[in-house]
């Protein structure tokens, strides 16, 4: 494995990745072929989940009608009645259709250093597409309770890249060719990937679990 926030195995990998790329430029099969052999790390954020429940469940992919099962145990945490209950059910069963890799997958992001860069990281309760509809449904700011609730907590995992989406594997198997061209006994990859990865993470790739301490940045509530 490759733990891509370790500095030695990023210098293994490097040194892996430099061997077989030999003088010919074949610099993306080489790193196919690695990542064929090894698996590397992500991170996930929930406020959902418990530790004891990663711990045992490990990161569980939903299908479309799950995630919708999912949603109803919020219902009352953004205050919604009957009548709104249905207008928000209609448009996250509307975008689940539209977009069907928004259901059976665990999203991730790369690096540790990218946990508190970006909103989107928060992981509400349910997930994007569930904020997403409410708000879609009764406006911005709807969704706001979702990142106040729960217990924010940050997952580090072990999983296969050739698991990650496959309409994104190009565009971030080249970002990765790109960060291990220039990269020098650095302390961390310059590479910033998120993305999600199809199936549920078992709990024997769990490797790190703990709370996330919460901060503001650019006017977003991080988790």
């Amino acid at each position: 494995m490759y733990d891509l926030d370790n500095r030695i195995d990023l210098m293994r990998l490097h040194s892996d990745y430099r061997k077989l790329c030999g003088s010919d430029g074949r610099g993306r099969a080489a790193l196919i072929e690695l990542f064929n052999r090894e698996k590397i790390t992500g991170w996930h954020a929930t406020r959902v989940l418990s530790e004891e429940e990663i711990r045992h469940g490990g990161l569980k992919a939903y299908s479309k009608t799950e995630t919708i099962d999912r949603f109803r145990s919020l219902y009352d945490i953004v205050g919604l009645d009957s009548n709104r209950i249905d207008a928000v059910l209609r448009i996250a069963k509307h975008y689940l259709d539209e977009h069907p890799r928004r259901s059976n997958h665990v999203c991730f992001y790369l690096l540790e250093s990218m946990s508190n860069r970006y909103s989107k990281y928060s992981a509400t309760l349910g997930g994007e597409t569930f904020r997403w509809s409410v708000e879609g449904g009764l406006g911005p700011g709807a969704g706001e309770r979702l990142t106040e609730m729960g217990i924010p907590i940050r997952v580090k995992f072990a999983f296969n890249f050739n698991r990650i989406q496959p309409y994104a594997q190009d565009p971030i198997m080249s970002k990765f060719v790109k960060a291990l061209d220039g990269f020098s006994d650095a302390d961390q990859l310059s590479l910033e990937v998120d993305g999600a990865i199809e199936g549920s993470i078992a709990p024997q790739d769990i490797l790190v679990i703990e709370p996330q301490s919460e901060q503001v940045h650019e006017g977003f509530l991080l988790s």
